[in-house]
């Protein structure tokens, strides 16, 4: 796996979540932290550890459902994204946790 530049991988974040201002703006800020690292280990790029950073751990989806001020029932459908716990020192230290913190 080839490295990509930052503009070409900043790229692909941005068709993948137009709609992630805070997301997009946090991978940028990392991508300038560990490129130039990368850049001098290609070994983390051929096992694709930039892609790898910036999936979500998982992704739970929900509906959420309310009655309008007509009586009319509404449904929205939502979802909650958890980080990768690599990124996150909160959930990359096992001993943080709290029993039933992810169930």
């Amino acid at each position: 796996m080839n490295l990509p530049s930052l503009n070409q991988f900043l790229d692909q974040i941005n068709a993948r979540d137009p709609h992630q201002p805070e997301f997009r703006l946090a991978v940028k800020e990392v991508l300038n932290s560990l490129l130039p690292f990368i850049e001098q280990n290609p070994r983390y790029a051929q096992q694709g550890l930039l892609y790898r950073l910036i999936e979500p751990e998982r992704v739970i989806q929900f509906r959420i459902s309310w009655a309008d001020d007509d009586g009319r029932v509404q449904t929205l459908p939502a979802s909650s994204k958890w980080p990768t716990p690599c990124c996150n020192k909160e959930y990359a230290d096992p001993s943080t946790l709290k029993p039933g913190y992810f169930g």
